[in-house]
């Protein structure tokens, strides 16, 4: 099943694919045993939704589907050239730091059609001038020079009254190396790891930080929910006493995000087993 949807999502076009992938989805979630295997202990374990209940059945099946949808490759023109538009919540939040000159330092996570965000930014005019890892999507360098490097362009960008991304949740989903330091944060009943580099730009730069979610709803419609601004200046403490409250407060609404729509979950599956194996 896997190896077919990566052969089309080599030759298909983004529109083609998209009905390909829809197809695929439905016939996935009665053949993939394994797939439904692989959601049972986020939903059962880390979000308390008791097994053979209803909603356990509507989120089981929507989480099947989308882990077919999202992935594609991340280069594809799927991504670019999709038909999926999105409703907007409080993009305001955005506009107002933007009106005030200081730049935005963009928070996504692993969490529901992600990689259509940089797309959708683009057509409501808010481009991205520098995500990371430095020159994604085409590079993945997590080393010490590449941070080092991305800091300051960074800084360059948002003193210029810019936008730079930075994702969130690398530590939930995998990534522990390179991340610079990091804090040890609550996160559906474990302890795991938040890095801080975020929170430090922010200190740097005055720049506030937007977490943002986009998510997919059961009905086949999407939103991109731009959240209140974390402000260093509004937590007290050392610089990295506040970087700590600064990240614990993206982690209570990642939280509160995915215990919300469980279904847009789809890249906290490892997670939920390496939980489950410690």
């Amino acid at each position: 099943m896997f190896e077919l949807k990566s052969v089309a999502a080599g030759v298909l076009p983004a529109r083609a694919l998209n009905v390909y992938l829809s197809a695929l989805g439905s016939a996935d979630y009665h053949l993939g045993r394994d797939t439904r295997e692989r959601c049972r202990p986020l939903l059962a374990d880390h979000l308390k939704v008791p097994p053979r209940s209803s909603s356990y059945e509507f989120y089981l099946s929507q989480l099947c589907r989308n882990l077919v949808r999202w992935s594609v490759p991340l280069k594809h023109a799927y991504w670019r050239d999709s038909s999926i538009r999105y409703e907007w919540v409080c993009e305001q939040n955005i506009r107002r730091c933007l009106a005030d000159g200081r730049g935005v330092i963009i928070l996504q996570s692993h969490f529901g059609p992600w990689p259509s965000t940089v797309h959708e930014f683009e057509r409501h005019g808010l481009r991205m001038e520098l995500t990371y890892p430095l020159g994604w999507p085409h590079m993945s360098r997590f080393d010490p020079e590449a941070r080092l490097e991305f800091l300051r362009r960074a800084r360059r960008i948002l003193s210029n009254n810019g936008i730079v991304a930075l994702m969130g949740d690398v530590g939930i989903i995998g990534l522990n190396q390179g991340l610079g330091r990091v804090v040890e944060l609550p996160f559906l009943g474990m302890k795991m790891p938040f890095p801080l580099g975020c929170a430090r730009l922010s200190a740097l730069t005055s720049s506030p930080i937007v977490p943002i979610f986009s998510l997919r709803q059961a009905d086949g419609r999407h939103f991109m929910i731009c959240t209140e601004p974390i402000e260093s200046s509004r937590f007290e403490g050392s610089e990295s006493e506040r970087a700590v409250q600064m990240m614990a407060c993206y982690a209570s609404r990642l939280e509160e995000m995915v215990k919300a729509y469980p279904h847009n979950a789809s890249s906290y599956l490892e997670f939920a087993h390496r939980a489950r194996a410690a």
